[in-house]
């Protein structure tokens, strides 16, 4: 196979030859745009040469993203170029190129994750995470570390909305660049700790998260960065909401005014359907009902602006909620019908847990413990897979299926659970939209 590479690899012209040599610095596939910028630099045209080597098999179309073509290499035609790419004297000044097209195009979208085209951003990232993670890399060996904290802050809903924050972990140590890095801009250290400070939230550490988030809103305060300042003063209060649950409401809710109020001053609609959301689980929480329920049907309008299947999915089900305390078990059934419907196909695992979550809250309360025991099985599954933090938001909830399920020793439920432990996402998806749409059929 080596040769037979190395013969069409002969035959190719100069500036093939070339082309293809750069094309290693590419992790997981490319685009015409990043060829054209990273690898010809205004000296060759991207379009006729990426079609001659596509033509003679050097690399193949992979598929579309927002209509845009993405191709990739085989693994030992990669290989061979990478082994071309690594002797060559451009390598360093190639891979910092790729590091900087992506960074640009990183702080280009920053308000595109927060706008009504948050999905269709979403997934060109998506496509594109390996590339973010080589250029991480690339600003880290280099210690540019503006680049790297200004990157990672542009595409924080693709590391921790879509679960790529374990990946970041294992590149890039944030703690080591804070207590390293000099020279950095008052934003720049902002926006360090903000990361920092998210990461602990996500992993429930919230003495450690308000740490570091109340050093972002310092540093942030000295800058124009109105985003920056909103969500950083929605974190900080949603944990004084966890970690103070005696907290007045009537000030709970001023303050998700406030928070929904700065959202709305910077155009970030994603902010402000975090806060809604917020509101109107806390509202359930409290035993405001139909308060709760409007606050959801608000957030599913923002949610539909933005374009975010997940979140709309997320908000019909957390709907239901109210629904079951109000023993309105008809209404609950069709909310989680209508939500699973936007999980079905195994995605966005954080939201997909909440729908388990309220789903075996539901058949415990109308007594269907078995389909409970499976849903909750599968619901702790994904917890722990993706090591997922428990929504405070949904304590009550969380407290009832624990103690619930630490009561049932009945070997027939013991196993359902255990059969839901053993499920993973897809499988988890199928299920449960099976139990809830054709729910006669597995009582």
């Amino acid at each position: 196979m080596r040769a037979a590479i190395e013969w069409s690899y002969d035959l190719l012209n100069e500036e093939e030859k070339d082309l293809f040599r750069k094309l290693a610095v590419f992790k997981g596939g490319f685009d015409y745009e990043a060829v054209e910028d990273i690898c010809c630099e205004g000296q060759c045209d991207p379009y006729d040469l990426t079609d001659s080597l596509l033509s003679k098999n050097f690399f193949k179309k992979e598929n579309e993203v927002n209509e845009v073509s993405r191709f990739s290499m085989l693994e030992l035609l990669r290989d061979y170029a990478t082994e071309l790419f690594d002797k060559s004297d451009e390598k360093e000044k190639i891979k910092l190129r790729h590091a900087y097209f992506y960074l640009r195009r990183a702080e280009n979208d920053i308000t595109a994750f927060s706008g009504a085209d948050q999905d269709i951003v979403s997934q060109k990232w998506k496509a594109d995470v390996e590339n973010v993670l080589e250029a991480l890399s690339t600003f880290l060996a280099d210690r540019k570390y503006t680049e790297l904290v200004n990157m990672i802050y542009a595409l924080w809903p693709l590391f921790w909305v879509y679960n790529y924050d374990g990946e970041l972990a294992k590149k890039i140590d944030l703690l080591l660049i804070m207590h390293t890095a000099t020279d950095l801009s008052d934003e720049v250290i902002g926006k360090l700790h903000w990361l920092a400070g998210i990461i602990s939230m996500e992993k429930g550490e919230y003495i450690t998260a308000e740490y570091f988030l109340k050093h972002a809103q310092d540093y942030f305060s000295k800058t124009d960065n109105k985003r920056a300042i909103a969500w950083t003063h929605h974190l900080l209060e949603s944990i004084d909401i966890a970690t103070h649950p005696e907290k007045n409401k009537e000030d709970i809710m001023r303050s998700f005014e406030g928070s929904a109020r700065m959202f709305r001053e910077c155009g970030d609609l994603n902010g402000e359907s975090m806060v809604t959301i917020s509101a109107a689980a806390h509202e359930g929480r409290s035993g405001d009902y139909p308060d709760a329920l409007k606050l959801y049907d608000d957030c599913f309008i923002i949610a539909k602006k933005l374009g975010n299947k997940a979140l709309q999915g997320h908000t019909i089900t957390m709907k239901a909620w109210p629904y079951i305390e109000l023993n309105e078990y008809e209404n609950a059934e069709q909310h989680l019908r209508e939500g699973i419907e936007f999980f079905k196909e195994g995605r966005h695992p954080e939201g997909f847990s909440y729908c388990l979550e309220i789903m075996s809250y539901y058949f415990f309360k109308i007594n269907k413990e078995q389909n409970a025991m499976l849903l909750l099985g599968a619901y702790k599954n994904l917890m722990s897979k993706y090591q997922l933090t428990p929504w405070p938001m949904l304590s009550s909830v969380n407290d009832y299926l624990n103690k619930k399920s630490e009561t049932i020793s009945d070997k027939k439920l013991t196993d359902a659970f255990e059969e839901g432990m053993k499920t993973d996402i897809f499988k988890a998806a199928r299920l449960a939209y099976k139990i809830i749409s054709d729910r006669d059929k597995n009582d």
